[in-house]
């Protein structure tokens, strides 16, 4: 994806409408798509049971920061995924639990 982007961005760069800001101090942007296949992250690992939930343990909301995924699970568990850098080191990824004593 790097090599992607990064040939793009020459390939833009290169023509004469560059990213000049105008009188009014606006830049101008552009847009593109990028098409990749979608990575499927790993399952969640064994988790500590909190509360009385018959239901399986499951991811209920993502938050993205840079290269780091936070997620909470419905047991109320929360998840830290930082292997985002590039497509190889997400498929070599990990979930790793975010206990309570390392919040305080």
């Amino acid at each position: 994806m790097e090599q992607i982007v990064e040939s793009h961005d020459i390939a833009m760069n290169a023509q004469r409408n560059k990213s000049i800001p105008t009188e009014d101090k606006v830049i101008p942007c552009s847009t593109w798509n990028l098409q990749l296949d979608p990575i499927r992250l790993p399952v969640i690992p064994s988790l500590p049971k909190l509360v009385e939930i018959e239901e399986e343990t499951k991811l209920i909301k993502i938050a993205g920061l840079d290269n780091i995924l936070i997620g909470l699970t419905n047991q109320g568990h929360v998840l830290a995924f930082n292997s985002l850098d590039n497509e190889n080191a997400t498929s070599r990824g990990v979930w790793t639990y975010v206990s309570s004593s390392l919040l305080v």
